[in-house]
């Protein structure tokens, strides 16, 4: 390993149950407040657990507004975005400041698949067939 190798951050992206954006997250640590509530997203009445930290009152638009289609990208991928979107934003990085610039190492933590993409195509798939579903 190399010793002399440097970290670092330059900027945070947070898209969390309990704050979007790093101060409204950081608001929420200190105010002890968790983000765990009762499922909203879909009905969750037949599953034996009914409570999850949910993003709520998510609009990919509201970070990215040039993203035309928006529900062609699975949920994951539209807080990937908004998440990246916020660290940029955090680190005083941009389009101009990039420009001609080495490749910027970017570390995500993801939590899930895109389960949502997966039901929308498995309903496609049942309704209209397979030459109609999502590919």
């Amino acid at each position: 390993m190399n010793r002399d190798c440097r970290v670092v951050i330059s900027g945070i992206g947070v898209v969390a149950p309990n704050g979007v954006g790093l101060k409204a997250f950081w608001r929420s640590l200190l105010a002890g407040e968790s983000g765990i509530d009762h499922i909203s997203g879909f009905d969750a009445s037949q599953h034996p657990i009914r409570i999850a930290g949910e993003i709520s009152e998510f609009s990919l638009s509201d970070y990215l507004p040039e993203v035309i289609r928006p529900k062609r990208l699975a949920r994951q991928t539209q807080l990937a975005l908004a998440a990246t979107k916020l660290a940029l934003d955090d680190s005083g990085l941009n389009a101009d400041t990039l420009a001609g610039s080495a490749p910027i190492p970017i570390i995500m933590g993801v939590g899930s698949a895109a389960i949502d993409l997966i039901e929308r195509c498995k309903s496609q798939f049942d309704k209209k067939g397979p030459m109609r579903a999502i590919p």
